[in-house]
């Protein structure tokens, strides 16, 4: 790997994993569960909450990356969006929503509700179940075999497929990312930012 494209993965113009680095990771037994590690790095492109009247540090400031923040406002938005009046489609962007103090307590209530009742973790396993059904699937650019036609034709090949990475079925980028401990650590920011604002 070039020394400038190190520079440039260490800033977050991340290209996936490089054999070079996979053979790293591999020696130093890292490579388990590679693809959720990356998608949990801090300096992936997501969204930034940032606390208006913070009573401690757990308020200041709240961070979900782009494969994990839209399925936990969309869980909001399910549960919350006949109660509390605002533009919920502005939560999918970096454009500087805010909700006010009593917006934000109402929203924290509602999902303390929702994890006491079980249904946070009932979501979390629908999606997990759903995830997993689709790893099942066959991969649209090889069919299923592994190797592909040549880009753009689709089908059975003789190159490798980039698209499921030779292993036939469904591209892991379908994959869907919620869990009872992301909304928990929401609630936790939510109970202690007096409102926020998503940059």
């Amino acid at each position: 790997m070039k020394e400038e494209d190190k520079d440039k993965n260490q800033h977050g113009n991340l290209n996936l994993v490089d054999n070079e680095s996979l053979s790293l990771l591999e020696s130093e037994g890292k490579t388990l569960n590679l693809i959720e590690s990356i998608l949990r790095e801090e300096d992936i492109m997501g969204m930034d909450l940032v606390g208006v009247k913070s009573k401690s540090e757990k308020g200041e400031h709240f961070r979900n990356n782009l494969a994990w923040w839209p399925w936990l406002w969309r869980f909001c938005k399910e549960v919350a969006g006949d109660k509390i009046k605002i533009d919920w489609e502005l939560g999918y962007y970096n454009d500087a929503l805010a909700l006010d103090e009593n917006q934000t307590m109402q929203l924290a209530a509602i999902l303390e509700e929702e994890l006491a009742d079980g249904s946070v973790k009932r979501r979390e396993e629908e999606i997990n179940a759903w995830n997993s059904e689709m790893s099942d699937l066959e991969c649209y650019y090889c069919k299923g075999t592994g190797r592909r036609k040549r880009p753009p034709k689709t089908g059975a090949g003789d190159i490798f497929c980039n698209g499921c990475r030779g292993t036939g079925k469904q591209p892991f980028d379908n994959r869907v990312y919620f869990s009872e401990d992301n909304v928990r650590k929401f609630l936790e920011f939510l109970k202690n930012s007096g409102g926020f604002v998503i940059y």
